[in-house]
């Protein structure tokens, strides 16, 4: 129900197995597997849509649908709410877990493996010079500072975080 959980789940589940997918899956502005989420149904945001299809294991991130996995949970079915990772071994170790729960443990410790050297090849990459700033802006002004895995991924990337210099801890604000 989340399009975290969808990106990880195209990667690591035969997609003959994937009944639905959150309705932002197919949207390429945001989703990095959009192409191959085409033609798997899409939560619409109700409980009806869910039921239709009868599933074995619905997955949620911890913000999102609270009413809808309720009421699924209260149905009798297997719903598994996930934290969304705000750092990299939380990410890494999501990986592996929503591996777990989907039946594919061998496909989420090749991806977190994967992953792992991929990050490794980016911060072997980074020069020890200069470090150029950068801002990263979200849809309601919201910015990542400190204590956040966007915040990881810049410093790893070798960029400073212009929120973190300006003291931005979580998610705040700057005005432009």
């Amino acid at each position: 129900l989340n399009l975290c959980t969808d990106q990880l789940l195209l990667l690591l589940v035969p997609r003959e197995r994937i009944v639905m997918l959150s309705q932002l899956a197919t949207d390429p502005q945001l989703s990095a597997q959009a192409v191959r989420a085409r033609g798997i149904a899409r939560f619409d945001g109700s409980v009806e849509s869910v039921l239709k299809k009868a599933p074995d294991l619905v997955l949620a991130g911890s913000m999102a649908s609270l009413g809808t996995t309720r009421v699924l949970q209260r149905l009798g079915y297997r719903v598994e709410t996930q934290e969304m990772p705000e750092s990299i071994d939380a990410a890494l170790a999501f990986i592996e877990q929503t591996a777990a729960l989907a039946g594919e443990p061998a496909a989420g410790q090749a991806l977190r493996q994967a992953t792992q050297q991929r990050l490794a090849a980016v911060q072997a990459r980074v020069a020890s010079g200069t470090r150029p700033l950068v801002l990263v802006y979200l849809p309601n002004g919201l910015t990542p500072g400190t204590g956040t895995l966007k915040h990881e991924l810049i410093e790893l990337a070798g960029w400073r975080n212009l929120a973190a210099t300006q003291g931005i801890s979580g998610y705040g604000t700057l005005s432009l």
